[in-house]
């Protein structure tokens, strides 16, 4: 062997380490920040679901809290009388009718009125409209009872067969009547705060024993069914 294989070792300069250490720290580094980023991100998430939580919370107070200071009843409504100032069976097999029902509204709630918008009041008779309209708008204050005279008119058709039923309802004395109401609603507390309009809608079968001009029949049945909509 020669001496050359038990040559000086060859060195490493320390610019060249320190190039060396400073391309380990760069990779080392990048790391470290994208576990920061993932860290902030996660941090951000928390704060954001926490934020909704508590905004849940607050309103979720704010309605129990009016709830119980407030004490909301449903109101209540009911048919007085009919009064019926025309029923014209007229040419063509139609007919006009013009009747007037008097409504009953009772708002039982102290601090909070009722304010009734632009509804729909309609009468039917064995599925056919007979007249319609609606009761005037409105603002009922609390703790009150208002009778309104609501006027219904219309022109509908009336045929043969329709006619043939109603002469032998009369004969009966017993005529079934749909009333149907739609009618929007919106809450006033304290003659203040307007809240968030709802529709409620009443249907009522009634029977009463005629169906004359000018006259006013008896109520003989009633029978009332409810719904909401939000």
């Amino acid at each position: 062997m020669t001496s050359e294989a038990y040559g000086p070792p060859r060195y490493v300069t320390l610019e060249n380490q320190d190039h060396g250490h400073k391309a380990r720290r760069h990779r080392g580094s990048s790391g470290c920040g994208c576990l920061s980023c993932c860290c902030c991100c996660c941090s951000c998430c928390r704060c954001c679901i926490f934020m909704i939580l508590f905004i849940i919370i607050v309103l979720v107070g704010i309605v129990v809290g009016l709830y119980c200071l407030l004490k909301p009843n449903i109101p209540s409504y009911n048919f007085e009388s009919i009064d019926i100032k025309s029923f014209d069976i007229q040419k063509e097999n139609k007919v006009y009718t013009d009747m007037v029902i008097a409504v009953k509204a009772e708002n039982p709630n102290e601090d909070v009125g009722l304010d009734y918008l632009k509804n729909e009041v309609g009468v039917m008779y064995k599925g056919s409209q007979l007249c319609s309209g609606q009761i005037p708008p409105f603002l009922q204050p609390g703790k009150n009872t208002t009778t309104i005279n609501v006027e219904l008119k219309g022109q509908a058709e009336f045929g043969p067969q329709m006619q043939s039923q109603l002469m032998q309802d009369q004969k009966e004395g017993k005529i079934p009547l749909l009333i149907t109401v739609k009618l929007p609603i919106r809450l006033v507390i304290h003659d203040l705060v307007h809240l968030r309009k709802f529709v409620v809608s009443v249907n009522c079968s009634v029977v009463i024993d005629k169906v004359e001009a000018n006259k006013r029949p008896n109520i003989l049945e009633k029978y009332f069914t409810y719904g909401v909509e939000f």
